[in-house]
């Protein structure tokens, strides 16, 4: 029998790189308790089954699946490009428009104090990120629920990298116009990469603000959208970005090879080809989204204006009772701390689940009786 392994004696505690040193961890959206039913209004996923031929389009696929994937999502990317109207070489494909949050920070970000700025409260993973990548995360408070552009641009110093803008932004839903972010992209110094995330882009009841022409103006510019919302393919995980060629062609080689799967990659090029029956799902979600923020209103909810899946509740202190109470109605929302509360548009039965769940609310009673609530602070 061999003798035990003894520990060396100089043997040291494994050390981690500094910058990970107290990083924020991402927080998902709760999930259901199994053998429960709840209505799922926590992760902006989309209530719908997959569009046509996107089902088809994976059981041909899985046929083929003992082969590794087209690492640069060739097929996909050439279905983009007939979509948008812009080359192929524009586009990289990616496990959903997060993974290419740490793609494009890998490309900009070469020291400890490198800066990256973002709008805030919005998407969780950009400061995660930013630590990620070894630099500073540089938040900017919002102005009553949107951004703050000329925050931003003050904000901006000799060591800012990389700018983040939400748009519509998550989770408050508020947006940019075509306009505002043009003339925001002019006064960024070309050095500084613009992310724009638009991962709810086509819930916005405007086709200008899907136009990506702006890439022709600035090469600086990088725009991140995703199958995963409106597609309703959150479970495969594919996302894109369309940059100019450099900044795409350099993302693809930041990228780890064959992470997009070649499942994701079929159903989203099917995907592509359904835009009748999106167009369809999307009035009708937009449709629940107006009435459910009217029906919000009505009950003395300070709700502002959304152009995404969601609907913002600036509940304050009242977030994680509101939030629990729900819960404990069958209704899973998600609370940010002592923030607010975002809370997805599903289809008509789950979104009356919800409204009934505020009916039911203590607190409600109170809000009605006082006039109304907005940013509730105790």
């Amino acid at each position: 029998m061999a003798a035990p392994l003894e520990r060396r004696a100089d043997s040291m505690t494994l050390a981690f790189v500094q910058h990970l040193a107290g990083l924020p961890a991402y927080t998902a959206a709760k999930r259901p308790e199994a053998g429960r039913a709840y209505a799922r209004l926590a992760a902006n996923e989309s209530p719908y089954e997959p569009l046509p031929g996107v089902a088809e389009a994976l059981t041909l696929e899985l046929g083929r699946i003992n082969r590794y994937p087209d690492s640069h999502s060739g097929a996909l990317r050439e279905r983009l490009a007939e979509h948008y109207d812009v080359s192929a070489d524009q586009f990289v494909v990616a496990t959903g428009s997060v993974a290419l949050l740490g793609q494009v920070l890998r490309l900009v970000v070469g020291a400890e104090d490198d800066e990256i700025l973002f709008p805030w409260r919005s998407f969780e993973a950009y400061p995660v990120f930013s630590r990620l990548s070894g630099g500073r995360p540089v938040p900017v408070p919002l102005k009553d629920h949107g951004l703050d552009l000329d925050g931003i641009l003050d904000h901006i110093g000799p060591r800012t990298k990389a700018i983040f803008l939400c748009n519509p932004n998550n989770p408050t839903g508020s947006l940019l116009s075509p306009e505002e972010i043009r003339a925001f992209c002019r006064a960024v110094p070309e050095h500084i990469l613009v992310v724009l995330d638009e991962a709810y882009a086509e819930f916005v009841n405007d086709d200008a603000i899907r136009d990506v022409s702006i890439l022709g103006e600035h090469t600086n510019v990088c725009i991140l959208r995703t199958f995963s919302k409106a597609y309703g393919l959150a479970g495969l995980r594919i996302g894109y970005a369309i940059a100019s060629r450099e900044v795409a062609g350099t993302l693809r080689t930041a990228a780890v090879p064959f992470a997009a799967n070649s499942l994701g990659q079929a159903a989203a090029a099917a995907a592509l080809g359904c835009q009748g029956d999106l167009r369809d799902r999307l009035a009708g979600l937009r449709a629940e989204r107006r009435r459910v923020i009217a029906a919000l209103r009505g009950r003395g909810l300070g709700v502002p204006e959304s152009h995404a899946n969601f609907v913002w509740l600036p509940l304050g202190d009242l977030t994680p009772g509101f939030a629990a109470h729900c819960e404990a109605q069958g209704v899973l929302v998600r609370p940010y701390t002592s923030d607010g509360c975002r809370v997805t548009i599903a289809t008509p039965s789950d979104n009356d689940l919800f409204l009934a769940a505020v009916d039911s609310w203590p607190e409600i009673s109170s809000i009605r009786r006082t006039g109304g609530t907005s940013d509730r602070r105790s």
